[in-house]
């Protein structure tokens, strides 16, 4: 949220006309997080809404030097989703693989196929002080208990560093409406 509103705060600063959408996809995510999450349940095309929404808000900060794929596809609406697992991987991507000065890339893969949900985030790693570094891993095994608690059995995980890239999948087996 502090990187989005200083996003936010530098596009208005310059009078950009991305300031007012920034804003309203900013409230659509405090929206959902405030509103829209049950207790414990919410829909995956409200999940994958504010993923989009996310997305776009991070893009704003980003140069030429950062390339985003982004690939979703599925029927997402016939499903229940427990909140905020898939968005923390996101964030992760986004804050261990953006280098504004030299070529990265974050790539983002959503599929939704036979009652099941295929994730893959891949991105450069980004050198960080050291100091970034020992707090790194926290939000992702935070997630891998998460889905242990919540999709007992019905889930995979996984994440890997290789050659300079940062890769995360994950599959679970969807709940219906």
């Amino acid at each position: 949220l502090f990187n989005s509103l200083n996003s936010i705060y530098s596009l208005s600063i310059s009078k950009s006309e991305k300031t007012t959408p920034s804003i309203l996809k900013l409230s659509s995510i405090l929206r959902y997080m405030l509103y829209e999450t049950e207790p414990s349940r919410s829909s995956l095309q409200n999940e994958l809404s504010v993923v989009r929404d996310y997305i776009e808000l991070q893009k704003l900060r980003l140069t030429d030097k950062v390339e985003v794929l982004v690939n979703m596809h599925g029927e997402f609406e016939d499903y229940m989703f427990e909140p905020f697992i898939i968005l923390p991987i996101i964030e992760n991507a986004f804050k261990y693989g953006v280098d504004n000065l030299n070529n990265s890339f974050i790539s983002i893969d959503i599929l939704v196929e036979n009652q099941q949900l295929d994730l893959k985030v891949v991105n450069k790693v980004v050198q960080r002080p050291a100091m970034l570094r020992k707090e790194s891993g926290i939000g992702l095994n935070n997630i891998k208990r998460r889905l242990e608690i919540l999709y007992p059995k019905h889930h995979q995980f996984s994440s890997d560093e290789n050659n300079e890239v940062f890769s995360v999948n994950m599959q679970i087996k969807l709940k219906t409406l």
